[in-house]
């Protein structure tokens, strides 16, 4: 089955249904569009659903408060958006970039653990992107202007060594899943 673009998911989801399945959807950056894209294949698939969009950057308040507005919404599914730009900013400012994997699968399945405990028949769905880790090469943007190319911007991001990829790569293979792979909600 192909899925639909955005904007057609987008008209979908205005259309929707509500009901059914309960789908909660929390990140470290913006997810109204993945909250809209939800909706839309929901409605793309014939499933009725409700999907609570939590606020920017909520996840930890989100899971660790038994009071907020995430369990009131009492989710059957729950989506988390992890920012790989975030990760980035954490793995710079962290002082032990040796342990630096380890402590963030750790954080990320105690979210899992706190909300598997609060709604036991609930499924998680994490979608931070392994491979998606800063390269070592430096980044230039570039753009047309009126025919010509011209540099926007250029930098080159501190340096991660080799062995620091392949380790967080290999710790983390198979544990995180890309953003849109459709994954089943019934």
């Amino acid at each position: 089955m192909e899925i639909p673009s955005f904007t057609e998911l987008n008209k979908l989801a205005r259309k929707s249904e509500e009901g059914g399945v309960r789908i909660a959807v929390a990140g470290d950056c913006a997810t109204q569009h993945i909250a809209a894209a939800l909706r839309g294949y929901c409605a793309y698939t014939s499933m009725p659903s409700t999907v609570f969009d939590a606020d920017y950057n909520q996840i930890l308040a989100q899971v660790m408060d038994p009071e907020s507005e995430l369990y009131r919404f009492g989710p059957g599914y729950l989506v988390l958006i992890m920012c790989t730009e975030k990760l980035w900013e954490a793995f710079c400012a962290a002082p032990d970039k040796s342990a630096f994997a380890e402590d963030r699968i750790a954080e990320i399945g105690s979210y899992w653990q706190m909300f598997l405990s609060r709604a036991p028949s609930a499924k998680t769905h994490n979608t931070t992107k392994a491979n998606s880790i800063p390269s070592r090469r430096p980044t230039t943007a570039s753009s047309e202007i009126t025919g010509r190319k011209r540099k926007t911007r250029s930098y080159t991001r501190p340096a991660l060594s080799t062995s620091a990829c392949r380790r967080w790569r290999r710790r983390t293979e198979g544990s995180l899943s890309p953003i849109w792979t459709p994954f089943s909600l019934g």
